[in-house]
């Protein structure tokens, strides 16, 4: 500690004193700070002055860089955390490829994938449940694990009782054999719509079928205005999965609005139940 004795000379002298930090963590939208406070206890104090000497130091922590997405001007490291603050009609916009999974909406958002790409070492990296309505945008790519994943009910996104808009983009679901995935897979009272009314929309493969509903969790509306389907899976006659084996598996009772788009697979649609009320157009 620097003393100023009463001949206006200066001397510093060495005091014990107690030094306490105080951290504020910074974010990806605010720089942090730890603040240091030395107190030398007026007892300790070599120049004889009857206070205690305090002294405050602040170090500047730098903002957090890499942000994963953002809402507006608010940075967020993960997409699963913009996903999870969004409100009602917001929009959340990726700012660089991620890596992520299991992934639940429960409400009005759009998903600006901005040109960049989602990927995961699981399957169902979205999950639209009943009160939630996913509009994805920005002509990017959504891609599922490179060994697949047993078909029943895996998807890269799964639209249970809620709605799914994809207007745009890339989206590969692998698998081997028997194994494999569904591009988009719509339950229980769940709504999907692909492209625009202008004919466009997004390119889905799938090993199993790009478009997928099921019988036992019945009913689902698909409506397709553009875009490309495919399924890549090549059965044998003798194949028992051999219906899975086209772009739209039509297997739940619903609505299938085929309005655009090209579909290529073993079959083109399969709608596996003759006993299902189904509309297909």
């Amino acid at each position: 500690a620097t003393f100023v004795c009463a001949n206006d000379e200066t001397h510093t002298k060495v005091a014990a004193a107690a030094v306490t930090p105080v951290e504020v963590e910074p974010d990806y939208n605010n720089a942090g700070s730890t603040t240091y406070t030395a107190t030398v206890v007026k007892a300790d104090r070599p120049d004889g002055v009857d206070e205690d000497l305090v002294v405050t130091k602040v170090v500047a922590i730098p903002a957090l860089s890499g942000a994963a997405a953002k809402i507006g001007d608010i940075l967020y490291g993960t997409l699963a955390d913009a996903v999870a603050a969004a409100q009602a009609g917001e929009t959340v916009e990726l700012l660089r490829d991620v890596k992520t999974e299991g992934i639940t909406v429960d409400k009005a958002i759009t998903l600006d994938l901005a040109g960049h790409k989602i990927s995961s070492d699981a399957p169902a990296i979205f999950k639209v449940e009943s009160a939630g309505d996913l509009t994805i945008t920005g002509n990017g790519t959504i891609e599922g694990p490179a060994n697949g994943a047993a078909f029943d009910g895996k998807a890269l996104i799964v639209v249970d009782g809620g709605k799914l808009t994809i207007e745009n983009g890339t989206l590969t679901a692998t698998g081997e054999g028997s194994d494999g995935m569904y591009g988009v897979y719509v339950l229980n009272g769940g709504t999907a719509v692909f492209g625009k009314e202008d004919g466009t929309g997004p390119a889905i493969t799938s090993h199993f079928a790009a478009i997928g509903t099921n019988n036992t969790t019945a009913p689902a509306d698909i409506t397709v205005y553009g875009g490309t389907y495919t399924a890549n899976a090549a059965p044998s006659d003798s194949d028992w999965w051999s219906y899975f084996c086209a772009p739209v598996y039509a297997a739940s009772n619903g609505t299938y609005n085929l309005a655009g788009g090209t579909f290529t697979g073993y079959y083109g649609i399969s709608s596996r139940y003759a006993d299902t009320d189904q509309d297909v157009t």
